[in-house]
């Protein structure tokens, strides 16, 4: 395989994950799938652009046809300053892609009778750890993002000999916030949480029992995942950002929240899972849940919003997809597949600025395994912006909600001499004007326009500029 030196892009983190992905597309039409060869040149070919371009370490992907592993592929460096190459038993961080995985196990525990998804936490962790006012929050609740629950997320620098919170300090720092089952909020201690259950439950400690039932029987051969042992150290990709079109090596990290997916495995190991999940819970000779388990995991939960237990939903190009990203400082990932036809990708990269090329290249890769022939890749190369000057009064007629989707609205503000952007679910963002209508993110590789629909009147709808899509998103209600 080509392995490439790395070149650049200016710092970026993720943002509106996914987004793209959710949004519809015109149905293409349906030919013959073509061979795996020359899916494999197709992404080649893009992996080599986007590295050359955008200075992305490493990118490794696999590729899942008919419900099996078809081809791997690892491309650019593991290891930046020692020109190491990233090799297909290159070990990356998984991010919240393995969610999926803890998810799965939770729901083994329910196909054995020990718990149900709709047991209460507090019934299952030891009395003195029950969280107040939360005897109603559910397995099923933790799993999609429903709990109203909010604890706290702990990041140790990985030399910084501290340890990570304890499940029990967490537990005995989580409040509840809200009512179960009425909203989606993305948590990452939730499935910190699932991975006590699983814990207390089975009576193993987590990691043991992820690759003893889940891991294993998939044929991966691991022992510990959370914890990479010294020959997986051999084959782990350092951490990276992106500045000024370089990468730049970052200190690594651990999480208390490991369950989440502080967890490290090649891509082809999670695409096995990937390719089970996609063929009812079988993959090869081995069974990790039944089929009714599985379906149960894709249903939406709740209020409708797409997202399972473990995995997100959605519909592109007329296709119905599940998928997941993933990331850690200095580490992305990506999954994607389609449980009718059994095609699917998972790819990561040891870059923290890398969703907004690895997303549209998960989903060029499906379109190429539906036989579609979509068009080239953009360049995902960084854009210098240049801040300019502009009025307090001339930024308040942009104040106000914007709604890309019914369920997911931007909101703009202005805090004194400072402008910002909050997406639905989201952490505040401040941007920065490069004219009276556009203006830039540092956090984030990602712009914005704001319009008007006639000359002089009110400003109607803005428009989000990221990883090469230009999406608009309407005014709600009157100034």
């Amino acid at each position: 395989m080509a392995r490439l030196a790395p070149r650049a892009v200016q710092i970026m983190l993720a943002f509106l994950l996914g987004l793209a992905a959710a949004r519809l597309a015109p149905a293409a039409a349906q030919i013959t799938t073509p061979e795996v060869e020359t899916v494999a040149t197709r992404l080649e070919a893009e992996i080599e652009k986007i590295l050359r371009e955008t200075g992305i370490p490493a990118i490794s992907i696999a590729v899942v046809r008919d419900g099996e592993v078809a081809w791997t592929g690892s491309y650019g460096y593991a290891n930046v300053g020692a020109q190491v190459p990233a090799t297909t038993e290159t070990y990356f961080s998984t991010g919240s892609t393995f969610k999926f995985v803890t998810a799965t196990a939770v729901m083994q525990l329910v196909e054995k009778g020990d718990i149900t998804l709709d047991t209460p936490l507090n019934d299952i962790v030891a009395a003195e750890l029950a969280i107040e006012g939360a005897d109603d929050v559910t397995l099923r609740h933790l799993l999609s993002h429903h709990s109203g629950l909010r604890g706290p997320v702990n990041i140790v620098p990985l030399w910084s000999r501290e340890a990570p919170m304890s499940p029990e300090s967490l537990l005995s720092k989580t409040e509840r916030v809200d009512e179960p089952g009425t909203e989606f909020r993305y948590c990452n201690e939730c499935y910190a949480l699932a991975g006590h259950v699983i814990e207390t439950v089975s009576g193993r400690a987590y990691d043991e029992y992820v690759a003893e039932n889940i891991l294993r029987p998939l044929g991966v051969d691991i022992e510990m995942a959370s914890i990479p042992s010294p020959q997986m150290v051999e084959h782990l990709a350092l951490p990276y950002n992106l500045a000024g079109n370089a990468p730049v090596p970052i200190g690594q990290v651990r999480y208390d929240v490991f369950a989440a997916g502080d967890i490290y495995l090649r891509p082809a190991d999670m695409a096995r899972f990937l390719a089970a999940q996609l063929r009812g819970g079988v993959y090869g000779d081995a069974r990790i849940i039944s089929e009714a388990s599985a379906e149960e995991m894709r249903r939406r939960q709740f209020d409708g919003r797409n997202y399972g237990l473990g995995v997100g939903m959605a519909d592109f190009n007329g296709h119905a997809i599940i998928n997941h990203s993933g990331g850690i400082p200095g580490f992305n990932s990506r999954m994607v597949g389609e449980p009718e036809t059994g095609h699917g990708v998972y790819i990561m990269s040891n870059s923290g600025q890398s969703a907004r090329a690895i997303g549209p290249l998960a989903r060029y890769a499906m379109q190429l395994l539906w036989g579609e022939d979509p068009d080239p890749l953009p360049s995902f190369a960084s854009v210098e912006h240049v801040e300019v000057e502009v009025s307090r009064e001339l930024f308040d007629e942009y104040v106000g909600d914007y709604a890309l989707t019914p369920e997911f609205v931007i909101s703009v503000t202005r805090v004194g001499g400072r402008f910002f952007v909050q997406a639905t679910g989201q952490g505040r963002v401040e941007i920065f004007a490069e004219s009276e209508t556009d203006f830039f993110m540092r956090a984030v590789e990602a712009s914005i326009t704001f319009g008007r629909d006639e000359d002089g009147g009110p400003v109607t709808h803005l428009v989000l500029h990221q990883g090469g899509a230009n999406q608009r998103a309407e005014r709600q209600g009157k100034r």
